[in-house]
């Protein structure tokens, strides 16, 4: 599991700069959109290079592939700074509905992958040939549960077993589940222009900036975590000594380090926990052992607290026992209703996300993944309580007031 610690205040500044810049100019949120896809095709055209092997090495085409990926998160990256006050000042615009009024302009990549298996296993259940459907469906979404840290390449054999899985269902059952998706985010982008065409012209143009923020942000989720898949393959090729697992823990510049037998020692001791930084002074850095234990003690401190704070995501208020669910080693254990508490939330986190009773996460904003997916499945949640993983145990029964963003231990 990982933790990101910011700079709040610096945050808050970063985040400001750019809402005034859009208020002063309501094309600036396009031209940065339009930077940034520039950037994103850029990557999609270097993955296409090394699936066409078309660099003379894998080193070669590790560096490109890092240097453009950090150039489209160049572009993109200060969607971040909203995760600190991004609702306070979307109320201060239009002292509404925060998750009502930042619905996407577009399906998430989540959704897009469900609906495109549905279909798959609607024409299933109809006796049709899904072979052209699959491998548009495989070239489309190979990636789609990839996080930091698993990565797996799924082809068409895997969807196809999926699509069967959901073929078992009714026609009709698969024909709602379908609607539900198209039809529910209709309504809910009619509920959203419907609270904006009341609100005054600078409110308007302060709300569609975040709104496109969130489709921004599902878009650089999409992108990196493609592009994660070829780097490791890239890995493999350069440094076939270091282990799979290691893959994780490997910064980008350090790829001239890769073949240092040393190298896989450090790797090794960042496994068993690491502090990587950014400052001013000193730039980057890495931590390991007692003296990154020493800086991390000092974020956490949980001995006596029964309420939890964060901001809401969507609304909601019910009661459940938590399970901490940490990494993919944890996802089994997550019984229907229940309450998920995680770090974060990434893709592969969806079905979990759909059999939860809530969701309550240490970081995020209302462009985060975990705000956007549960607006899509209508669940209470609470993100940003920065240290619900720490305080809440398996087995606790606590109530998740997501009309209040409060989170309180009940035994």
């Amino acid at each position: 599991s990982g933790e990101w610690w910011w700079d709040k205040n610096g945050m808050k500044s970063v985040g400001h700069w750019f809402v005034e810049q859009q208020r002063n100019d309501p094309t600036f949120i396009t031209r940065i959109e339009k930077n940034w896809q520039h950037a994103r095709q850029d990557v999609k055209n270097c993955i296409e290079k090394i699936k066409d092997n078309r660099y003379k090495d894998a080193c070669a085409a590790f560096k490109d592939l890092t240097k453009k990926a950090e150039e489209a998160w160049k572009q993109v990256i200060f969607i971040d700074a909203f995760d600190v006050d991004g609702e306070e000042i979307i109320q201060k615009e239009a002292g509404a509905d925060v998750a009502a009024l930042t619905v996407p302009y577009e399906l998430s990549y989540t959704q897009r992958q469900e609906l495109s298996l549905l279909k798959i296993a609607h024409a299933l259940k109809q006796g049709k040939n899904v072979q052209k459907q699959l491998k548009t469906h495989a070239q489309s979404f190979y990636w789609y549960k990839n996080s930091y840290a698993f990565v797996e390449k799924f082809d068409e054999k895997y969807f196809l077993k999926e699509a069967k899985k959901i073929a078992q269902k009714s026609k009709k059952e698969i024909k709602k589940e379908m609607e539900d998706i198209t039809t529910g985010m209709k309504e809910q982008q009619r509920q959203c222009e419907k609270l904006i065409a009341s609100l005054p012209t600078n409110a308007r143009n302060i709300i569609h900036f975040f709104r496109k923020l969130s489709n921004l942000r599902d878009q650089r989720k999409a992108t990196h975590v493609e592009l994660i898949v070829w780097m490791k393959l890239l890995i493999g090729k350069i440094a076939p000594r270091i282990p799979e697992n290691l893959n994780q823990f490997i910064v980008y510049d350090e790829i001239d380090d890769m073949h240092d037998p040393e190298f896989i020692v450090q790797l090794k001791a960042r496994e068993k926990g690491v502090l990587a930084g950014v400052t001013a002074q000193q730039g980057f850095f890495v931590m390991t052992g007692k003296e990154g234990e020493s800086v991390t003690s000092l974020f956490h401190d949980t001995k006596t607290v029964e309420q939890l704070s964060g901001r809401i995501a969507y609304a909601g208020n019910v009661r459940g026992i938590v399970k901490v669910v940490n990494t993919a080693a944890d996802f089994g254990k997550l019984k229907k209703s229940e309450i998920l508490v995680a770090p974060m939330t990434r893709p592969d986190y969806f079905p979990l996300m759909k059999r939860c009773a809530a969701i309550v996460t240490d970081e995020g904003g209302i462009t985060s993944h975990a705000a956007i997916v549960a607006r899509e499945l209508k669940k209470p949640c609470i993100i940003g309580t920065h240290n619900a993983t720490k305080v809440l145990k398996d087995g606790d029964m606590v109530e998740v007031d997501a009309n209040k963003g409060v989170v309180r231990k009940l035994s």
